[in-house]
């Protein structure tokens, strides 16, 4: 267990690409458990619940 989780707004777009990252990953046989949440400004603030599923995020610089 972690004590802070890495957390991402991403757009539509990018969130398309996270979740298709998240399917090959998936397929490789690695689980990457994670939340969403849907945003009032249409964007999706995705937090990781494991610090070693973080490459799944590389290239998405908007972390808060």
């Amino acid at each position: 267990m972690i004590n802070s989780r890495t957390e991402v707004v991403l757009n539509k777009y990018d969130y398309r690409i996270f979740t298709e990252r998240c399917l090959d990953a998936v397929n490789q046989g690695h689980e990457v458990p994670h939340a969403v949440e849907f945003l009032s400004n249409g964007t999706f603030k995705v937090s990781l619940l494991m610090e070693d599923t973080a490459n799944v995020l590389t290239g998405f610089d908007e972390n808060i």
